[in-house]
């Protein structure tokens, strides 16, 4: 879905990086982003560059504004600007759903923020199935 979506021609492009957050793990200052997934529509090695910055730099940026304050960076950007903080960028693309953060890179900033809504509905529903699988198990323990 989303590689027909980039074939498109009206998202922008075609290079695109998408991240996906471990839920489980809290924002801590100084520590890394905690990458559950990450998924690269074309070798990166052929990306353009800007200022030694790529697409999955820019991702991973719009990913942390989003781990740090809860709200997309869209919304960071534009209705809380006070929460950028040096070293963020203005770019926005990431999404916040459920407590789930995805974040794109390499299209237009709606089609970056689309996909990033869409890999974490993705992500939702496969855990979900795999919830429901397992307490469909009659010989399974009802606590994890």
């Amino acid at each position: 879905m989303i590689r027909s979506g980039l074939e498109g021609g009206h998202c922008g492009g075609t290079d695109l990086y998408l991240v996906f957050l471990n839920p489980c793990v809290p924002y801590t200052e100084g520590t890394e982003l905690p990458i559950m997934f990450e998924w690269y529509s074309s070798d990166p090695a052929n990306w353009p560059d800007w200022d030694g910055k790529k697409f999955d730099d820019f991702a991973k940026a719009k990913a942390m504004i989003s781990w740090q304050t809860g709200k997309s960076s869209k919304e960071v950007s534009y209705m809380f600007p006070h929460l950028l903080l040096p070293g963020h960028t203005s770019l926005w693309g990431s999404d916040v759903s459920n407590d789930l953060i995805s974040a794109a890179s390499g299209v237009r900033p709606n089609f970056d923020e689309m996909f990033s809504r869409m890999n974490n509905a993705a992500m939702l529903a496969e855990a979900t199935h795999y919830a429901q699988e397992f307490a469909a198990q009659e010989d399974v323990p009802d606590w994890l």
